[in-house]
């Protein structure tokens, strides 16, 4: 699993909440001996986190299964790009699951535009 973002703030985030999650499965794990792989807690799952904007990815062609965005297109400003660089590290039948909002109405102006990104 490789999650990526362009803020660092975001990364940030993730790794605390994947350390909560570890942490939690921990909590919760009955005293047993080793789990099979295909019975493994998340936490036992390779997890690394990489900070790139989605125009140019820093993976090889045909590296991943499924590319999942949530929330990020609408901050993307070449999509079209993103798109390109989206389909080139997916492996052949790979799957994009996209899920985004929708400006209605005129963009919002001025400086403090990309700060409100990440309130």
């Amino acid at each position: 699993v490789t999650g990526a973002d362009a803020s660092p703030h975001m990364l940030d985030r993730a790794r605390a909440n994947l350390a909560a999650m570890n942490a939690a499965t921990d909590a919760a794990a009955p005293p047993m001996g080793p789990i099979p792989a295909r019975h493994a807690p998340a936490r036992f799952a390779p997890v690394r986190f990489v900070e790139t904007g989605a125009e140019r990815l820093p993976f090889a062609s045909g590296s991943f299964d499924v590319v999942i965005s949530n929330g990020v297109f609408s901050l993307i400003v070449d999509k079209p790009a993103a798109l390109r660089e989206i389909h080139r590290v997916l492996r052949p039948g790979g799957r994009l699951r996209l899920a985004d909002q929708i400006l209605d109405g005129p963009a919002p102006q001025g400086a403090d535009v990309v700060s409100s990104w990440f309130r």
